[in-house]
C-alpha cells in the first residue's frame, strides 16, 4: 500500500449485498487501511462477513429511518474516531467494486487541483448485457468528463470540506449527492469526473418491477431536493429542477390532453354516442403518444455519444417512461408533506 491509502479512509454502505459486499471488501483491502462497513438492518450474515474479513463494523439502529446518507454519515464519523489524521474519505456502495489504483488516481488529483473538493471517475456496469434495466444504468452513468455539477454514491471526498458544509442531509432518501454537491459549489469547491474507471457497480436490477420503483424512489428524492434548496441557491443551481419539471409536464400535460379532448367532445357533442367519443378520447391517446415517441427521438439524438444507435435508442425510450414512475415518486412525497409522514426508504432490490 502507498502513501495515498494511508491519508485515505472509506466508507462502504449496504443492505443484504451478501456475495457483491464480499468482493466489494476484497477491492478495498488493497487500497486504504482505515476501513469502516456500515450495515443498515441486513439480515443476510453482512456483518458477520464483514467481520470475518478484519474490516470495522458499524450497525445502524432503528432510532432513525434507514437512508443512504445516514449511513454514510455514520461511516465518515466512525471513520474520524478511528484515525483523526484521516484526509480524504472515498464513499462506496457495498454492491460495488473499487478499481486497482483508483485511490492512487484520485489522490493525485486532489494534490495538483487545490480546489478539488470532490472527485469521481467512471462507474461501470458490471453486467450491462444481464438486464435491459443494467444497461440503462450503465448508460446513465457514462457522463461527461471534467468539471461536474455532482458526483454519484462513490466518490473521494475532501475531509475538511465535508465537515464544513455539514454532510450529506441524512434525511433524504435519495438524490443526496447532488444536494451535497450543490452546498460544496455554494462555498466554491469544485467537483471533478475523470476519466479514468472507478468503481464496478452490479446493479442486479432484473425486472420492470425493480426498475419502477428505482424510479419512484428517483423522483421522490429529486422533488424533496428542489423543495429543500429552492429558496437557497439560483434556480440554476437547484439539481433535479429540470428532471422534476420534465416528469410533471409530461405525465399530467398527457392526462390532461386527453380529458381536454373528452370533456369538449362530450360538452359541443361532437361525439353522440358512446362509441363515437371513445374514437375521439383514443386518437387524444394516440396523438399524446406521438408526442412522447418525438421526444424519445429528441433524448436518443442528445445521448448519441453515450452508446450504440440501438442502446441509446432503447435508453431515450426508458427515459420517457421513467417519467412517470418519477411523477408517482412526486405525488407520493406531496402526500407525505401533507400528511406530515416521515420518509421512508424505498427499497427496489429483492
Amino acid at each position: 500500500m502507498d502513501e495515498a491509502g494511508k491519508t485515505v479512509g472509506i466508507v462502504v454502505i449496504a443492505r443484504n449485498e451478501g456475495e457483491r459486499l464480499r468482493r466489494c471488501l476484497l477491492s478495498i483491502c488493497r487500497q486504504a487501511q482505515a476501513i469502516v462497513y456500515v450495515d443498515s438492518g441486513s439480515t443476510d450474515g453482512s456483518v458477520a462477513l464483514a467481520s470475518s474479513m478484519g474490516v470495522d463494523v458499524l450497525r445502524l439502529d432503528l432510532s432513525a429511518p434507514f437512508t443512504m446518507a445516514r449511513a454514510r454519515n455514520a461511516g465518515f464519523t466512525h471513520l474520524l474516531k478511528m484515525n483523526t489524521s484521516i484526509q480524504l474519505v472515498q464513499f462506496i456502495d457495498g454492491d460495488c467494486e473499487l478499481e486497482e489504483g483508483w485511490v492512487q488516481t484520485a489522490c493525485a488529483w486532489v494534490k495538483l487541483h487545490p480546489d478539488a473538493a470532490v472527485v469521481c471517475g467512471r462507474r461501470r456496469e458490471k453486467f450491462p448485457r444481464a438486464s435491459v434495466y443494467n444497461m440503462l444504468c450503465d448508460i446513465e452513468w457514462n457522463t461527461p468528463v471534467g468539471r461536474a455539477h455532482s458526483c454519484g454514491g462513490d466518490a473521494l471526498i475532501r475531509v475538511d470540506v465535508f465537515k464544513q458544509v455539514g454532510m450529506f442531509d441524512a434525511l433524504l432518501i435519495a438524490g443526496e449527492e447532488p444536494d451535497l454537491c450543490a452546498r460544496i459549489r455554494k462555498l466554491g469547491g469544485v467537483i471533478y469526473r475523470l476519466p479514468d474507471n472507478m468503481t464496478r457497480h452490479d446493479a442486479a436490477l432484473l425486472t420492470f418491477k425493480a426498475w419502477w420503483r428505482r424510479m419512484t424512489r428517483c423522483g421522490y428524492g429529486a422533488i424533496e431536493v428542489v423543495s429543500k434548496l429552492t429558496k437557497k441557491l439560483p434556480i440554476s443551481e437547484v439539481p433535479f429542477r429540470e428532471l422534476t419539471r420534465s416528469a410533471k409536464l409530461w405525465c399530467d400535460g398527457w392526462c390532461m390532453f386527453v380529458l381536454l379532448i373528452g370533456a369538449l367532445s362530450y360538452i359541443h357533442e361532437r361525439a353522440k354516442t358512446s362509441s363515437e367519443w371513445a374514437h375521439v378520447v383514443g386518437t387524444a391517446i394516440v396523438i399524446g403518444t406521438l408526442a412522447q415517441a418525438l421526444q424519445c427521438v429528441r433524448t436518443a439524438w442528445r445521448s448519441r455519444a453515450r452508446g450504440s444507435f440501438h442502446d441509446v435508442l432503447v435508453y431515450s425510450v426508458f427515459v420517457q417512461i421513467a417519467k412517470w414512475p418519477q411523477r408517482i415518486g412526486q405525488l407520493l412525497w406531496h402526500r407525505d408533506q401533507w400528511m406530515h409522514t416521515p420518509a421512508r426508504l424505498i427499497e427496489y432490490k429483492v
